[in-house]
């Protein structure tokens, strides 16, 4: 695979131009390896033809036209390859690995940094390097190019009651966060399955994700579909606080906290979010069960003629 570094062996200097915070002394042959561990997570997150797209423009004498939309995007991703192979190198590179195992390293004029020091360092790393990837989708969607219209997570998306990272920003805040709302695809997807389609019945949820209301009169039609967007929205972000890093949600975090206290905040936000979908809910069953009145509703004036003045029986 085509990595996005090391054009005519100028990766030390590509290297400084995107971390001017690094020091002299970790080079680039250092961290190759890990650049090429972790190019193909950005190429599953954003598809092949599209990193392909970007790869050609790197390799080529970057001029020719659409050159300039082309040179942040290139910048963004290698920004979030290089700062999680850098991470991921640290991790490592914090002991020393030696015939007796590993050591920690005392340096006379350094003072090794706490754990919670640690933590927030890379935490803010891991932070930079999803802000890079925000960035990249919101760059690659403002150019409409078809590499990455057609992809599969742009598409999953678009099939959604919440198809953008805007729609989505409108119901819940995620600071504008692409990569965020990309990764939540997959389980909004499992979401209007496996609830929304359960409350609403299959006739009805149809008719909700194809725009366009037919039986549902047009203010309970946007009703109905508000209130499946908040569902999804707080029940994903729910699933989102379980399963992913804190960095990549966007909160600040309190890296002096112990584990157990940061679980503990995880908790309380559950349970608010779940109270939150409970009422949204008992509103969209409340509609449905409107809805449903007024088809099944009996007409109480059936064989009543009134030009005359007998019943027919």
């Amino acid at each position: 695979m085509k990595i996005l570094f090391n054009k005519a062996e100028a990766g030390q200097d590509e290297v400084k131009a995107l971390l001017g915070f690094m020091n002299a002394d970790i080079t680039y042959k250092n961290l190759e390896p890990d650049i090429e561990l972790n190019t193909p997570y950005l190429v599953h997150f954003i598809g092949q033809a599209v990193y392909d797209k970007i790869a050609a423009f790197y390799e080529s004498a970057q001029t020719a036209e659409g050159f300039e939309v082309l040179k942040p995007i290139l910048k963004c991703a290698q920004l979030y390859i290089l700062l999680i192979a850098y991470l991921e190198y640290a991790s490592n590179g914090d002991l020393i690995h030696g015939n007796n195992g590993r050591k920690a390293i005392f340096a006379a004029n350094e003072k090794t940094p706490w754990d919670w020091q640690i933590k927030a360092d890379n935490g803010a790393l891991e932070r930079r390097a999803y802000k890079a990837l925000d960035l990249l989708i919101d760059l690659l969607t403002e150019a409409d190019y078809p590499e990455w219209t057609a992809s599969a997570p742009y598409k999953a998306a678009k099939a959604l009651f919440i198809p953008t990272t805007n729609s989505f920003q409108k119901i819940y805040p995620i600071n504008h966060s692409g990569q965020l709302f990309y990764r939540l695809v997959p389980f909004m997807a499992d979401i209007e399955q496996e609830n929304i389609l359960a409350i609403l019945g299959e006739v009805k949820y149809l008719e909700l994700k194809s725009g366009t209301p037919a039986t549902i009169p047009e203010i309970d039609f946007k009703l109905l579909t508000s209130y499946c967007q908040k569902i999804t929205a707080y029940l994903v972000i729910d699933r989102a606080w379980s399963i992913l890093p804190e960095e990549m949600l966007g909160e600040p975090v309190n890296y002096k906290l112990t584990d157990t206290a940061r679980a503990d905040l995880r908790e309380k936000r559950s349970i608010a979010h779940l109270k939150r979908v409970q009422v949204y809910e008992r509103d969209l069953q409340s509609i449905l069960a409107r809805l449903d009145l007024e088809v099944f509703s009996v007409d109480q004036t059936h064989g009543i003629n009134p030009e005359n003045k007998y019943l027919n029986l």
